[in-house]
């Protein structure tokens, strides 16, 4: 990767990590090593490759229906929820005992209602529980259980910090929007263009989609073509508030409603 015309600049701190074994095959799997072990999110400047914890702006650009959205697709993902997530780090060790110190309040709250799972001030399960489990809970199902393994952690509190990123990115069914969008932009210099990363706001009330928050994650542009539109697949990375997650709960819950009722 050195001895290359790229140059690699790093625009954040990031935590340090056990790197094992790095830099004996490819740059390419070194770098892709790097990336998966430290969390990076990469963006490509000309030559310049930055490494950044989170890319993308928030400059407030919405994707509206009647405006520029000239066709979209809307897909709910919710076989992939999880709700307890249990967890394994190197040689099949856990968190088990560990002072509920480490806890956030709302998690040792939801585990304190689980009889047994917190014994003399320790830990006493290997899982964290979502705090949308009882939204999600039913007759059949009290929780959705993942599990998360990584062989590369060897640290009792390394690896809570990453059962309760990974119970994060799951505890919310998945939503991806794909949209053909008119580039308003090309005629207009006051709209801003999409970037990789940025976050938007999708506007489609006939889709159910009314202002929801989402990233740019993948992106096909046309940059020289007048009659050519950028083609944008939105994701919800991370949804900030609230009401957008209950709100998303109950669409999905309308979903699985309708194909057992036949609705």
């Amino acid at each position: 990767i050195m001895n290359n015309k790229y140059t690699f600049k790093i625009d954040d701190v990031f935590d340090l990590q056990d790197i094992k074994d790095w830099g004996r095959t490819t740059a390419l799997e070194a770098f892709n090593h790097i990336v998966k072990s430290y969390g990076v999110e990469v963006k490509a400047d000309n030559f310049t490759i930055h490494l950044r914890k989170r890319v993308g702006e928030n400059v407030g650009k919405q994707y509206r229906i009647g405006k520029d959205i000239i066709q979209d697709q809307f897909k709910d993902e919710g076989s992939n929820l999880v709700t307890r997530m249990f967890s394994q780090m190197k040689d099949g060790r856990t968190f088990i005992g560990m002072s509920t110190d480490y806890l956030t309040a709302e998690e040792l709250s939801l585990l304190q209602s689980v009889p047994g799972a917190i014994q003399n001030g320790k830990l006493a399960v290997n899982y964290l529980i979502s705090p949308y489990a009882q939204y999600w809970s039913n007759t059949t199902n009290v929780f959705y259980d993942g599990e998360m393994v990584d062989q590369n952690i060897e640290d009792p509190e390394k690896l809570l910090k990453a059962t309760r990123e990974e119970l994060r990115k799951k505890e919310i069914p998945e939503i991806e929007i794909s949209i053909n969008a008119a580039d308003i932009h090309k005629i207009d210099r006051i709209e801003s263009p999409p970037d990789m990363g940025d976050i938007v706001y999708a506007y489609d009330p006939e889709m159910e989609m009314k202002n929801i928050e989402m990233r740019v994650m993948e992106m096909t542009e046309y940059p020289f073509s007048m009659d050519k539109h950028t083609q944008v697949v939105l994701a919800n990375f991370k949804i900030q508030s609230y009401d957008d997650i209950i709100a998303d709960l109950e669409r999905s819950k309308r979903i699985v409603n309708d194909l057992f009722s036949g609705g």
